[in-house]
């Protein structure tokens, strides 16, 4: 049974019911091969969706190859609609199964309550704070990082996936990441497409950090609010949520942003089916996106600066197995890009560990590589993935 849609989600027009509708919608457009709908109750009492592509039947590891798809912040599964097909072997690809996933957290899977405990009269009262700012004694991005992987790996089991290939996106390409750490004998290979916490920093210092940090007079108003708004654990979602409660436009507000952040590549139906699927997973109550602050900083520096993981990957290189083969591809005019010096370092650790790591751009293509480029991107995933 689909949860019921609280007060704020009815006074936006959304609810899990029309998530789904508008997933399915926008799926059976824009992909061709026959998706079924699973919807998986874990351990944990909560609910992962996603899409199956051979009607939910489990592959035995000897008679086929699956390949899971996981978002970045703030998407969902159905933005892999141009690359399903071309994983698919039947269209030349090499894989039995293709399975799409929402993050717990996200999109049309269970959104626990991840604000943090409010005290009724006095105290710590936040509208922002996470739950995972956690006791003093625990680390708070591993936490949120267990919150997302532990849940994910109970799905794959609820699945009857055995090994696959595990394809992450931007905040989950970093999750993924981090899934290897933990469970690699369920992999066969990882593909991180433009993936976030990979890199140090280098010696990029933070603002806070005033011996050696930009001047805030230096750095950009914008930039300024972004990071009080990060600290604060604000999200870009809660504001558009904000705004359709007030204006009540919110999904044609998404409309826009998307035909400007794609620059008009759909025809207007196909952007509007995607802005409707995108507002509802926007509208829906915040979830999984107050890790956001518990799994990354923004830091800025003169000259430089961007957005990093609390715990990067590239200082816990001995965690990484060695014997699972990882692609990481970014576009060319990729924010998420790191410079030739990050680049190189990571390559000369990832060799000294002994690690099997491929690096890879994609032309004409920026954070959305997938979407922006996608006949380059998924020849590049299927000459990964061939044996």
């Amino acid at each position: 049974m689909l949860p019921r849609p609280g007060v704020h989600s009815q006074l936006l027009g959304t609810s899990v019911a029309k998530l789904l509708d508008a997933q399915c919608r926008l799926l059976d457009r824009l992909v061709d091969a026959r998706l079924t709908p699973l919807r998986l109750a874990l351990p944990s009492g909560h609910t992962i969706n996603a899409v199956c592509s051979n009607g939910g039947v489990p592959i035995p590891p000897d008679q086929g190859a699956t390949a899971v798809l996981c978002h970045g912040l703030g998407a969902a599964l159905g933005f892999f609609f141009n690359n399903v097909d071309s994983l698919l072997r039947q269209n030349g690809g090499n894989f039995d199964r293709v399975v799409a996933v929402d993050w717990l957290g996200f999109g049309a899977s269970s959104r626990p309550n991840c604000a943090a405990p409010r005290h009724p009269w006095w105290g710590d009262f936040s509208l922002c704070k996470s739950k995972f700012d956690v006791a003093e004694d625990q680390d708070v991005s591993s936490a949120a990082t267990n919150f997302f992987i532990d849940n994910f790996d109970d799905f794959r089991a609820e699945a009857g996936i055995d090994t696959f290939t595990l394809i992450g996106h931007s905040l989950g390409g970093y999750l993924s990441a981090r899934y290897a750490m933990a469970f690699s004998d369920r992999l066969d290979r990882v593909v991180l497409v433009s993936p976030a916490g990979l890199f140090s920093p280098l010696s990029l210092p933070t603002l806070d950090d005033t011996a050696s940090a930009a001047p805030p007079q230096s750095v950009p108003l914008m930039l300024r609010a972004l990071d009080t708004a990060w600290s604060a654990n604000v999200t870009p979602f809660q504001l558009l949520r904000m705004r359709g409660l007030v204006m009540q436009d919110g999904q044609k507000v998404v409309t826009k942003l998307l035909r400007r952040r794609f620059n008009n590549r759909f025809a207007p139906e196909t952007n509007d089916l995607i802005a409707e699927y995108l507002w509802h997973t926007t509208a829906l109550p915040g979830s999984g996106e107050f890790a956001m602050n518990s799994l990354l900083q923004p830091v800025f520096a003169k000259g430089r600066g961007g957005v990093y993981a609390r715990q990067p990957i590239d200082t816990m290189m001995e965690r990484l197995p060695k014997d699972v083969d990882v692609l990481a591809v970014f576009g060319d005019s990729d924010w998420l890009a790191p410079t030739s010096e990050m680049a190189d370092q990571f390559k000369a650790k990832a060799k000294s560990a002994g690690l099997r790591w491929q690096f890879g751009i994609t032309p004409e293509a920026g954070h959305h590589l997938y979407i922006e480029n996608p006949s380059y991107f998924n020849q590049q995933v299927r000459r990964f993935t061939t044996a």
